[in-house]
């Protein structure tokens, strides 16, 4: 599940830099604020009774999450 909580992170990281590259369709950080379900990897659903989620709180500067039995 670790695994699966870094590439969530890469691919979220990636998004950023992508979204800087061109003014027109730029994200703001603060449209990260919250939790985030992780849903499906690599195309195959994610069943666990414990969704895996990551949350970004930009006011504090953090970044948390749970992989279903690990936390960061």
């Amino acid at each position: 599940m670790r695994k699966l909580v870094l590439k969530f992170m890469a691919v979220c990281t990636g998004a950023l830099i992508v979204s800087c590259g061109s003014g027109k369709n730029m994200l703001s950080i603060s449209s990260l604020d919250g939790e985030w379900n992780i849903t499906e990897v690599d195309g195959q659903q994610i069943s666990t009774g414990r969704m895996p989620f990551i949350g970004f709180d930009v006011a504090q500067k953090r970044i948390y999450g749970n992989s279903g039995c690990n936390r960061m």
